[in-house]
């Protein structure tokens, strides 16, 4: 009986000293002020390392009506829409935006940005009137798009 425990406790000792590492393992200590890169950000590395620099393109979209006409997927998703009317954006129709959502009174609307791997999504809604206003803007071959326009007056 003696051999049978002694040979199983060497194969208990020998078996659990093996290398933390190959499973997984280590003996460092967690430090919870790092993180590890998550799903969104792994893709939001892939997409940076080939497409179109979103911030530079967004300053253009904004200031140069040409490139922004040029930048727009037609048809948009959303429309214009008031207490009458409901109207598709159309190339014709289109109503250029000048400014950038940095540039608005937060103390009169309250304002979203935010981007995702390949889609950013801007909005800023009145904060005492019927007044909306979304955007989103995709990543389409390498090069950003406005996909979607919905603007809300009430």
């Amino acid at each position: 009986m003696k051999p049978i425990f002694l040979m199983s406790l060497v194969v208990l000792i020998v078996t659990s000293c093996a290398n933390p590492k190959e499973h997984g393992q280590t003996n460092e200590p967690v430090n919870p002020n790092v993180t590890t890169p998550t799903e969104n950000d792994r893709k939001q590395e892939a997409v940076d390392k080939t497409a179109e620099d979103f911030d530079s393109f967004y300053q253009k979209f904004h200031s140069d009506k040409k490139f922004q006409l040029s930048r727009v997927k037609f048809p948009v998703e959303g429309s214009y829409n008031d207490f009458d009317t409901v109207m598709r954006w159309t190339r014709s129709n289109w109503e250029y935006l000048v400014g950038t959502i940095d540039q608005v009174d937060t103390s009169k609307y309250i304002v979203k940005f935010e981007k995702q791997p390949g889609k950013v999504e801007e909005g800023l809604y009145c904060k005492e009137c019927g007044f909306s206003y979304e955007a989103w803007y995709s990543l389409v071959d390498g090069s950003w798009y406005l996909t979607h326009r919905e603007d809300n007056n009430f």
